[in-house]
């Protein structure tokens, strides 16, 4: 029996042995994933509450105007710390642990992400080992959820809401009427701006060579500031009214969405943050297509409208 007994006891000082020289004081955890985009785009996904739910595999709910992520058993809160970091509060059933996850732009359509955390285990073994059991599933679910950002936006449609390609600079000559309003443009007007141009082109030995072409500025107070413009054949003199203008041959940012008013705003929003995001020179406003369906189709939301943003 006393053999037995000092058996046991020495079987239990070598695992508490064991527990302090394999369990460190302090565990550390490191996940990571690299993305086929850019780390400007990503941030700025990560950055809306409202992105984030896209792609977040568990529950979401908002407490006091905060939201909370919700996946096995935890409680994410995410914060931006500055435009390469967040800070992810993660709150278990027994613990709360404080991460970050960093973006590194590895080039200017590839990005890395490291979720890290630092947890100090206490001096008491059995508490010490349920941590690192906590730990051991907490990366995996950290692995996991940064999978699961990866997977979506990898495709550049989930960053930017729609297909951006990349084509080169047809109609490099046009000329332009510009208007100011007080009210956004209705089609109306646009399209007696571009009989006008319709006309003078004519007048002048030109032909229309593509879709007219508009830009609305909305960011002038008590104003509304818009052009649009024509494409043709060749160069013409400008008049007090109608301008010549010139495109240089290039490169071109093209997209197309399906709606109104809004979806475009937003859609050349997109596009000028491709342009952006991929450190494009910009020379010139985006702009959309002005096609006749506008004047025939009454609902908004099956118009097709075309986006262009030419580019070096």
């Amino acid at each position: 029996m006393k053999k037995l007994l000092i058996s046991v006891l020495l079987v239990l000082i070598a695992g508490l042995a064991c527990t302090y020289l394999f369990l460190p004081s302090a565990i550390f955890i490191e996940e990571s994933t690299s993305i086929n985009s850019s780390s400007r785009a990503l941030f700025r996904q990560f950055s809306n509450s409202k992105n984030l739910k896209k792609w977040w595999p568990g529950t979401i709910i908002v407490k006091d105007k905060v939201p909370h992520y919700l996946f096995n058993d935890n409680d994410y809160q995410i914060t931006p710390v500055d435009y390469t970091l967040f800070s992810a509060r993660i709150k278990g059933p027994d613990s709360i642990l404080q991460t970050r996850i960093y973006f590194f732009a590895v080039n200017i359509d590839s990005t890395q992400l490291l979720w890290t955390a630092k947890k100090q285990v206490s001096l008491n073994p059995v508490e010490r080992i349920n941590v690192y059991l906590a730990t051991r599933k907490l990366k995996k679910d950290m692995s996991f959820l940064l999978e699961k950002f990866r997977q979506y936006y990898v495709k550049p449609e989930s960053l930017y809401g729609m297909k951006i390609t990349i084509g080169p600079v047809v109609d490099t000559s046009m000329i332009a009427i510009f208007g100011v309003s007080t009210i956004y443009p209705t089609d109306k007007t646009l399209f007696n701006q571009v009989a006008k141009l319709q006309a003078y082109a004519l007048s002048k030995g030109a032909v229309q060579s593509g879709y007219p072409m508009v830009n609305i500025n909305t960011d002038h107070l008590n104003a509304i500031k818009y052009e649009v413009a024509l494409p043709i054949n060749k160069v013409i003199n400008s008049s007090a009214e109608v301008i010549q203008k010139r495109l240089p041959p290039g490169r071109i940012l093209m997209s197309e969405v399906i709606g109104g008013t809004n979806t475009i705003e937003k859609a050349i929003t997109s596009i000028k943050n491709y342009g952006y995001d991929h450190k494009f020179n910009m020379y010139v406003i985006p702009f959309f297509a002005l096609n006749a369906e506008r004047l025939t189709e009454a609902d908004t939301s099956k118009r097709v409208t075309k986006i262009f943003c030419p580019i070096f």
